[in-house]
């Protein structure tokens, strides 16, 4: 039997959180359910960058690194 949610932790600067989301979701729905921009991101899994179409799997802890640009 499948979970319909996973739990998984986020790591927004020095914030760490708990949440959960629905199977089947991508590292962009994480973003998305942190109120954030998903072209304004770097998501790291392990210390690794990880594309955005990225699927989440149990457990994972995910840094999510807001990127900067500007002249």
């Amino acid at each position: 039997m499948n979970k319909a949610e996973l739990d998984i932790s986020v790591i927004i600067g020095d914030d760490k959180r708990a949440i959960k989301i629905p199977t089947g979701s991508l590292v962009e729905d994480v973003i998305k359910v942190c109120g954030l921009n998903v072209s304004a991101q770097i998501v790291l899994r392990n210390k690794i960058p990880i594309p955005t179409d990225e699927p989440v799997l149990e457990n994972d802890e995910l840094r999510i690194i807001e990127t900067f640009s500007g002249g």
